[in-house]
């Protein structure tokens, strides 16, 4: 059987024939096949209509608008469809659709230009896309402008910007993805609300609403089941943030590692400086970490609190199971452990308070645990300083325990330093001799060493205790003289 061939098929341009029909024919086929263009143009008062192609076009085009400025223009199409739409455009674009949508007389939009397996359906207003295997179904005045495999579903006032991959925006209304100049790729929303998401890679935002996002340079930023939530780092890099199952909450770091999950009304904000990391508030109501770049900011954590901050920038600084209270102190290693409005100041280090509750136990020291009330089930046990043979005058550092021991060979004045108010203290001496104490000082300061009868007499060749006890002014001793073995 002969080989058909047709060629010069006709090419629709300004008003085409409602009826006509195009033959179409396969390469290497003996079999003729029909295209039709059916209802196009049903109403053309006076509109522009262009359709050109080197193709098969496999096109359906159909306007049953009665605006009198109806633009329709196709160009260099494969596969593509216009159907009851005004303004509609597409141009060098494989399998595009545009189905029911409009604008206003002279306006070129909504259009698709540019791109492969591009669709908008339902659409009305400012809309276009331009990029490959993109989508926008039932929406209003949304954009896809750049990127590939993007989709914007259900949405109202939404765009992917430029430069984007793989970005999907689901039932959202007034949602932007924003661009980012390696490419602002692997960003996801769903059933999400006026906001913004911009400059980021790998971000992930479900059923959230009223969200901001501004982002540069960043990556594996996350808002899932969020209402109000904030993540505005602008520079320096701000990485690895989250924000789960919460509602008002905020981040506003500029480096790594910060989160809040399962919180209400909590903020991680460091707005004063760059160097916050590694921090996180897990099912918080209230409070905060909220630092400044003093200190770099590094491992701070708010764990199941309320009310409570972190406004300074110590490292490795936690909240645990606190409510109320703030940690402000310049230092470091500073923790409140099951308190109530109970604060850290100042510029200590270390300093932990645990099942501490009276407000006006305010003093603070480094190094130190403080507690209300403490009950010791077994026993209690110190370490031993030894101090070793002295003579002289001689420091006694009290910052170091609770229990000392001398020897003394010879005439000694000691001098204790580093005392706290409310310390107590046992001195156990052996005095290898005959030697005395002439006296005794606190901080240098005479006359601050209280013994009974206003002397210190160590047993000779034998051992002497010496329980002492400061006031905040005074250290008071009570000896114990002339212990023998037994």
């Amino acid at each position: 059987m002969a080989t058909v061939k047709i060629s010069n098929l006709p090419v629709a341009s300004e008003i085409w024939n409602l009826n006509e029909v195009l033959p179409v024919v396969d390469s290497g086929s003996t079999v003729t096949s029909k295209r039709t263009y059916g209802s196009l143009f049903s109403n053309h008062s006076g509109g522009t209509y262009t359709i050109t192609s080197t193709d098969q076009t496999y096109a359906i085009i159909a306007c049953g608008s009665s605006s009198p400025q109806t633009h329709i223009r196709v160009g260099g199409i494969n596969n593509a469809a216009v159907i009851s739409s005004r303004g509609a455009n597409i141009s060098s674009g494989q399998m595009n659709t545009i189905i029911g949508s409009e604008q206003d007389s002279d306006s070129v939009q909504p259009h698709i230009n540019g791109g492969q397996y591009n669709t908008i359906i339902g659409s009305k207003g400012d809309i276009e896309t331009n990029g490959n295997y993109q989508f926008i179904t039932n929406s209003t005045t949304s954009k896809i402008l750049g990127g590939e495999n993007n989709a914007l579903m259900s949405s109202n006032n939404s765009q992917i910007g430029n430069n984007s991959y793989y970005n999907l925006i689901g039932a959202s209304q007034s949602v932007t993805h924003g661009t980012y100049a390696g490419g602002g790729y692997k960003m996801v929303t769903l059933a999400s609300g006026s906001g913004n998401l911009e400059q980021a890679t790998e971000a992930v935002i479900l059923a959230s609403r009223n969200f901001t996002s501004h982002l540069q340079g960043s990556n594996t930023m996350s808002m899932i089941a969020s209402k109000n939530p904030t993540i505005e780092p602008v520079s320096n890099g701000a990485e690895v943030m989250s924000i789960f199952n919460s509602k008002s909450s905020t981040l506003r770091p500029n480096q790594h590692n910060s989160m809040i999950m399962n919180s209400d009304s909590v903020s991680i904000d460091d707005s004063t400086g760059s160097n916050t990391q590694i921090s996180a508030i897990i099912n918080g109501w209230g409070g905060g970490i909220i630092g400044s770049s003093l200190g770099s900011n590094y491992q701070k954590m708010l764990i199941n609190t309320y009310g409570t901050q972190i406004t300074h920038g110590g490292s490795r600084v936690m909240a645990l199971n606190a409510n109320g209270g703030t940690i402000s102190a310049t230092g470091d290693h500073n923790m409140l452990i099951n308190t109530e409005s109970i604060d850290i100041t100042g510029s200590n280090n270390k300093v932990t308070k645990i099942g501490v509750w009276d407000v006006a136990h305010t003093t603070q020291h480094e190094n130190t645990t403080h507690t209300d009330n403490l009950h010791t089930y077994n026993t209690e046990s110190f370490d031993v300083i030894a101090g070793g043979n002295v003579t002289g005058a001689i420091n006694v550092d009290c910052s170091q325990g609770t229990i000392y021991t001398f020897t003394l060979i010879g005439n000694t004045t000691p001098n204790f330093i580093n005392v706290r108010t409310g310390q107590r203290f046992i001195f156990i001496i052996y005095n290898n001799g005959s030697w005395t104490v002439p006296t005794a000082t606190v901080n240098g300061v005479a006359g601050t060493v209280y013994a009974k009868n206003g002397n210190i007499g160590p047993s000779n060749n034998g051992y002497s205790k010496y329980t002492a006890t400061y006031d905040g002014s005074n250290m008071f001793l009570d000896e114990e003289l002339n212990f023998s073995a037994v």
